[in-house]
């Protein structure tokens, strides 16, 4: 299982680094759980150039990305989309740049506000994170660490960066972050009609 509090130590330590007032703990943590199965993934140390250790923005860049290409490809299997194919090999081209590329972008302009984690990456940063899957490296790995901070990022969303009264009980040790997890606190909510609390 995750370490939490491991992983909430080190993003307040880089979050003072650059000047800024520590956010509330992030979940995860050294170990991210294998939805595939087999052996767990463990993120290394900290380092600048790590997934985990990425600007939010950056991170976003990745989830949303990752997501693209995944809806891109299975749209590939219908037979009424096949004469758009190459439409479809171009959006996943704009989604892997983003993935590698467009975490300032992202952030800019397309990200409100409440979902911004400090000031916008700046172009060291994004150029010196490690792209995992899109650098291209199609391990299981690379496919655990993209899953994690996908996770993650839902979790931001869904809280509206840690600030609304399902954060509490999302970021809560008592269970790792998953996609169970997250779906059932956050429509806990939604069902009694709160969007906003």
């Amino acid at each position: 299982k995750m370490d939490h509090k491991a992983l909430a130590l080190e993003r307040e330590e880089r979050l003072r680094a650059r000047g800024m007032d520590p956010a509330a703990p992030d979940a995860g943590g050294k170990t991210a759980s294998n939805p595939w199965g087999g052996q767990n993934v463990r993120a290394q140390a900290p380092r600048q150039s790590s997934i985990f250790d990425a600007h939010r923005s950056i991170r976003m860049a990745h989830s949303l990305g990752l997501i693209i290409c995944f809806v891109m490809l299975l749209l590939l299997f219908f037979p009424w989309v096949m004469h758009t194919k190459i439409l479809l090999v171009c959006i996943m081209g704009g989604a892997v740049w983003l993935a590698r590329a467009g975490g300032t972008w992202l952030h800019n302009s397309l990200l409100p506000p409440t979902l911004h984690e400090g000031a916008a990456p700046t172009e060291q940063e994004v150029t010196a994170h490690d792209k995992s899957l899109f650098a291209p490296r199609l391990s299981s790995e690379s496919f655990n660490e993209e899953w994690y901070v996908l996770l993650d990022n839902l979790a931001w969303c869904c809280t509206y960066g840690k600030k609304n009264c399902i954060t509490t009980a999302m970021y809560s040790q008592d269970e790792p972050l998953s996609l169970g997890k997250i779906s059932r606190i956050t429509w806990s909510k939604v069902s009694e009609g709160v969007f906003r609390c």
